[in-house]
């Protein structure tokens, strides 16, 4: 209003505004009617003045800083109005200053990309990069978005109820899902009927997955197709479900086709079958076999030539071995010692691949006849015929062909 009338000179004057119920008869209301009053008259109709109230009454003049904002007294940090649905910088203070780990998950329900906010946070300015999202979150709602009642709920879902319950009062402790404004973004609830025929996966699909996956979830990365050592690496340098989601999106912005059906596969191949039937429900598809009906056809042109083995060939090898595996890799040449670390930090297929991984990075030739032989000598014929056909060998002699002597120098050398 201070905006509006700045610099007036005459004293009588009157703000009205095009009826936003009856749009059949254009006509006005008053402005400052609408201001003080929850509801007014509409010709003989009572109607809401809400969307008015958010609109005016939700731009404040703030002088202090986030920080301090967040230490306010308990009559500056009141609940916010529900009636008028609008969040202040104090709130978002609160927010941000009881917010764990699972800050930018929020972010991704509140429908920010994971991209934006990996790029807006800062983990040297870890209260400023949550409030910074959030505020940028807020920027994006119109006035008739009800932010109370989305970001209580989004919270709820999020798991954080107890803070929920804190910022907002009691009053917010259960919000339906009716009472939801028309101008929130409800994707990330349920599957809608643009889903049916789009192939393409958003980070709220993303979200999704990632709250469904085990602690052991890195070779699932490779079964998308990427590297493992490029899952370490992002795994090492964020949480859990922090690296989950950067491993999906990373998977997900370099694979342009066919998103859903290859996830679908390789969740049913990581054994999460629920987890597939699941996100099958969300995206509207009727079963699990309806999305798989359109699934690529993985290229086997690597397997035919070379002796090399990539990672999805090691993950091949991994899922067939049990819990005497650390032989195999005595075997193929690596201590014992240092295998027996990697088993001790690692779970234990997570270990057996990082184990075959370190291996192969260090063997630069001859890497499939030399794992034939090791399956062999560790009595794991079917495993390597396996490997063979996989690979497109004709069977184990074929592929046996080349297989380079090893060494026995050592052995005729010293006591041991």
């Amino acid at each position: 209003m201070k905006v509006l009338t700045s610099g007036m000179k005459h004293t009588r004057y009157k703000f009205r505004v095009l009826c936003w119920v009856n749009l059949q008869e254009m006509h006005f209301h008053d402005l400052e009617e609408c201001l003080e009053n929850d509801c007014i008259l509409c010709g003989k109709v009572l109607i809401t003045t809400a969307k008015l109230q958010r609109m005016f009454k939700n731009r404040q003049l703030v002088t202090d800083s986030p920080m301090q904002l967040a230490g306010s007294s308990v009559t500056e940090t009141a609940p916010p109005d529900e009636h008028l649905g609008y969040l202040e910088d104090k709130h978002l203070a609160l927010i941000a200053k009881d917010m764990g780990r699972e800050c930018k998950q929020l972010g991704v329900r509140l429908g920010l990309s994971w991209n934006r906010i990996q790029q807006i946070w800062n983990d040297n300015r870890r209260f400023d990069s949550i409030m910074d999202m959030l505020t940028e979150w807020r920027k994006q709602q119109n006035y008739e978005t009800n932010q109370v009642e989305i970001m209580c709920r989004v919270l709820k879902e999020q798991g954080l109820t107890e803070l929920a319950n804190k910022i907002f009062g009691s009053q917010m402790s259960e919000v339906k899902e009716s009472s939801v404004n028309a101008g929130e973004d409800t994707r990330g609830r349920l599957p809608t009927t643009h889903h049916e025929y789009d192939a393409s996966l958003d980070d709220k699909d993303l979200l999704f997955i990632c709250e469904g996956l085990p602690s052991d979830w890195r070779r699932l990365g490779v079964r998308l197709g990427l590297e493992w050592n490029k899952i370490n690496g992002i795994a090492d340098n964020n949480t859990l479900k922090d690296g989950v989601m950067e491993t999906l999106v990373t998977w997900r912005d370099g694979q342009s086709t066919n998103q859903m059906p290859i996830m679908l596969n390789a969740l049913r191949e990581q054994g999460l079958v629920q987890l597939a039937e699941r996100l099958c429900e969300r995206r509207g598809y009727k079963d699990d076999h309806d999305a798989a009906a359109n699934q690529p056809q993985v290229s086997t042109e690597h397997r035919l030539v070379g002796a090399s083995l990539d990672d999805q060939d090691l993950l091949f090898i991994c899922e067939d071995l049990g819990s005497d595996w650390r032989r195999l890799g005595v075997r193929l040449g690596l201590e014992w010692n240092k295998i027996n670390v990697i088993a001790d930090n690692n779970t234990l297929k997570d270990g057996i691949m990082e184990t075959l991984v370190t291996w192969r990075d260090g063997q630069s030739m001859n890497q499939m006849p030399i794992m034939l032989n090791a399956l062999k000598e560790q009595g794991l014929v079917q495993v390597a015929e396996r490997l063979c056909k996989r690979r497109g060998y004709k069977d184990d002699l074929d592929a046996a062909a080349n297989q380079p002597k090893l060494s026995t120098q050592h052995r005729l050398v010293g006591g041991w």
